[in-house]
């Protein structure tokens, strides 16, 4: 088994240049025959081994674990961290499962203990059968072929050494080595779903269909794994021709094919979002059929994101919460309006102007307002004559996101002016400027 791991340790590349390694130890079967292995293996690979052990503090027999485990590794003289967590309060503060909570822990606390040995990889003791566990699970849920690939050899600084080698080898080497291990009593408890796959669901098409169904697993996640790495190679070089500052160019999605347009959109969301996690294929799909409609269209994404259509771009941007405003005008007084601030002075205003218009004094005498625009809206456009609000700001191609934040200079209820963030598209009644006027400036204001 060892010149397996190694071969495959080898073939993936996941130890290139040595180093430390960090084992991720919970005291049962497969992370035993991990960190044994690599001991054996550490002349050969010119690596340090470390240990990492994480309490729960959700089983009886979790302190026992943590013995077994700090006598273990006294036993070989491996460096050992040990962690103790009540994950059944962090799975309750964040209002995740248990389960979920588990694993996040498990890897916060594998990266610190990698920090504090110096290590440069941490490996966790995932075998060939958590891998057809995993696609079996993702298939009743509804994968994509990237789901498909089931649970990668490596990520970023994890490597799964082991990922190639079943539950019974590891078994089998466990009794040869005369190796003893703590069993998880959870795991015979069918409360979770994978112990139901595990449990009950592979046993049964084991028996029924394929005695060798978990190799069959391992086969597909092996192929969508090499077909995943073309494609993404494939959706890096479109995603680089459709991508905007904060999203995409319609066009370029919509004349690709529609595999790889998914795989496109997916990355540009992930880039700018952070993250695809609740980024279905329903949803991918969604943002698809929303390059195909005209401006105006708008699609809710996960984490306070959305995507809008916008004369042929598909724009992601943060939700803005938005609440109409209406604020009096006053001379020498400046208003601030999120990041921008405006002022009615002849005093010189400090800050990045982005426009300023010079309107007569008379607009002093009467009711002067800064809000945002209201139906019915309209100004007064010469040799056209009176114009929507709205109709002028999708004519300018303003933003429809942007458009219901539109501020709007407003005397005595007549709209003068509809302030932008470009100056290119400012527009002022010609009826109230004047040249020895009063000067309206928006600016950034001075750190």
């Amino acid at each position: 088994m060892e010149k397996k791991i190694l071969k495959f340790i080898k073939e993936k590349s996941l130890l290139p240049s040595g180093g430390g390694i960090v084992i991720g130890l919970s005291g049962g079967a497969d992370s035993c025959a991990l960190l044994r292995v690599m001991l054996e293996l550490r002349g050969i690979l010119g690596i340090h081994v470390f240990a990492a052990h994480i309490n729960h503090n959700i089983r009886a027999e979790a302190a026992n674990d943590e013995k077994f485990c700090v006598n273990l590794c006294r036993r070989f003289h491996v460096p050992l961290c040990v962690y103790s967590v009540d994950v059944k309060s962090v799975a309750s503060e964040r209002k995740i499962s248990e389960e979920e909570a588990g694993r996040l822990i498990r890897y916060q606390y594998f990266s610190e203990a990698a920090k504090f040995f110096c290590a440069e990889k941490i490996a966790t003791a995932h075998n060939k059968n958590d891998n057809a566990e995993t696609v079996l699970m993702r298939i009743i849920r509804g994968t994509g072929t990237a789901g498909l690939e089931g649970i990668k050899c490596s990520q970023a600084n994890i490597i799964r050494p082991i990922l190639n080698i079943s539950r019974a080898e590891i078994e089998q080497y466990l009794k040869k080595l005369n190796q003893p291990f703590v069993t998880d009593s959870t795991n015979a408890e069918n409360i979770y779903s994978r112990n139901k796959i595990r449990n009950m669901l592979i046993p049964q098409i084991e028996k029924e269909f394929n005695p060798s169904v978990s190799d069959a697993l391992c086969r597909l996640s092996a192929t969508c794994a090499e077909e995943n790495d073309f494609l993404n190679n494939q959706a890096e070089q479109a995603a680089k021709n459709a991508a905007t500052e904060n999203g995409f160019f319609c066009s370029e999605i919509l004349n690709i094919h529609p595999a790889l347009a998914k795989r496109v959109v997916r990355l540009l969301l992930e880039k700018f979002i952070g993250t695809l996690k609740d980024i279905s294929e329903e949803r991918t799909s969604a943002i698809i059929t929303l390059a195909k409609s005209k401006t105006g269209g708008k699609i809710e994404l996960p984490g306070g994101f959305c995507a809008f259509s916008e004369y042929g771009r598909i724009v992601f941007t943060k939700n803005k919460q938005f609440e109409a405003f209406c604020i009096d005008i006053q001379k020498d007084v400046s208003v601030r309006i999120g990041e921008f601030c405006v002022a009615l002075s002849d005093k010189e205003i400090f800050g990045e102007s982005i426009f300023s218009r010079k309107f007569s004094r008379d607009i002093m005498n009467g009711k002067l307002v800064l809000r945002t625009p209201k139906e019915g809206d309209s100004i007064l456009i010469g040799g056209v004559g009176k114009k929507s609000v709205a109709d002028y700001l999708s004519d300018k191609k303003f933003p429809v996101r942007e458009r219901m934040f539109t501020p709007l200079l407003v005397y005595n209820g007549i709209v003068i002016c509809i302030i932008t963030d470009d100056n290119r598209r400012i527009f002022a009644d010609k009826r109230f400027l004047a040249q020895d006027g009063i000067k309206f400036s928006f600016f950034k204001t001075e750190e």
